[in-house]
């Protein structure tokens, strides 16, 4: 992983490459941008957190970097994951209306993989949104 500067102005979530940032890239600095403005909960969850994360949604795919307090945003998968969630980006959106994560997974609608215990601090960020 290359070294990059922490947040720049307070910027917690940033795009690593903005050009090439696909619909659920944006969805994503969306959430956790509103979720560490509006809950005073979440952004101390992945503060301390050094790992990735693939998020994918259909055939969309994102890398999450957690790495300083700074969450990085990948399109595609960037390097080695500690864990992933997967399913359709109707299902993934359905979290942000209120639908419990672990739900949808017992259901089968999202599928993790890799270490789930990874997943727990971005389980809080999206059932808050």
């Amino acid at each position: 992983m290359q070294t990059i500067e922490p947040a720049v102005n307070g910027e917690k979530v940033r795009f690593r490459e903005k050009g090439r940032a696909s619909l659920l890239a944006f969805v994503l600095k969306n959430v956790l941008t509103q979720s560490f403005e509006t809950r005073d909960d979440t952004y101390p969850a992945i503060r301390n957190l050094n790992y990735k994360v693939l998020v994918q949604a259909a055939s969309m795919r994102c890398t999450l970097a957690f790495d300083r307090g700074v969450v990085f945003i990948t399109s595609g998968m960037d390097g080695p994951i500690a864990a992933s969630i997967r399913g359709e980006f109707g299902d993934l959106l359905s979290c942000l209306e209120g639908v419990s994560p672990v739900k949808l997974v017992l259901l089968g609608k999202l599928k993790v993989g890799g270490n789930p215990f990874k997943l727990l601090p971005l389980m809080k960020i999206f059932s808050a949104s």
